[in-house]
């Protein structure tokens, strides 16, 4: 499928290896954390595929914007969870790069800027999966 493809795509899911892993070492009395973690680490990589089988750009652009405010989410609740001393400095590292790389990506794909979803933008990009391909990988 060619949301498996994604670079994108690629990255949410390695982060979600990651927040997995994270959310087994939150504490006992966080539950409300590590539950938020799991819900915004898996919303990625499942919006992400969502909005690449849409059929309007605008339908799918809203599916990344949502994919990118989850990434934004699971930065903000990483920098939580290491309050409480959750994770090595070396996962927090490669999640906060994974982190970065999505919300980088995702900001190029369609629609997925500060509110530009919509009738204006579908007008404007008419193909909302339009990617630079090679033959293990598409990058946005």
């Amino acid at each position: 499928l060619t949301f498996q493809k994604l670079d994108v795509y690629r990255c949410s899911i390695d982060f979600a290896a990651i927040a997995t892993d994270l959310c087994k070492a939150i504490p006992r009395g966080h539950a409300e954390l590590r539950d938020q973690l799991r819900r915004a680490a898996f919303s990625v990589p499942l919006n992400i595929a969502e909005g690449t089988g849409r059929v309007t750009a605008a339908d799918g652009a809203r599916h990344f914007a949502i994919a990118r405010g989850s990434a934004m989410e699971c930065a903000a609740v990483l920098d939580v969870v290491r309050l409480l001393g959750v994770g090595t400095d070396e996962q927090h590292r490669q999640a906060v790069e994974l982190l970065g790389r999505m919300v980088a990506m995702l900001s190029k794909l369609p629609g997925s800027r500060w509110g530009v979803v919509g009738h204006e933008y579908e007008h404007e990009h008419e193909h909302v999966n339009e990617h630079e391909y090679d033959d293990d990988h598409v990058y946005v």
